[in-house]
């Protein structure tokens, strides 16, 4: 799992889709996972999914999901 600060050759070099919940985080797909992102802090905390992609986990943490390629 992956949390960290964003920089210029960070953690979200794949991002291939951004949005804003109800808190004012941005979540951001990027690879096989889902990042929380703090516009404060700019720290990166991985929601969802795996460095491996797949389509596995229902019913399971998000955390330990296997996605391919979310996007949106």
């Amino acid at each position: 799992k992956q949390t960290g600060i964003i920089t210029s050759v960070g953690t979200l070099t794949t991002a291939r889709g951004i949005t804003v919940d109800g808190d004012g985080y941005c979540v951001v797909a990027s690879g096989h996972r889902i990042f929380r992102v703090s516009t404060d802090t700019w720290n990166a905390t991985e929601i969802a999914g795996e460095v491996a992609n797949g389509f596995a986990g229902d019913g399971g943490p998000a955390i330990d999901a296997l996605l391919d390629t979310p996007h949106g």
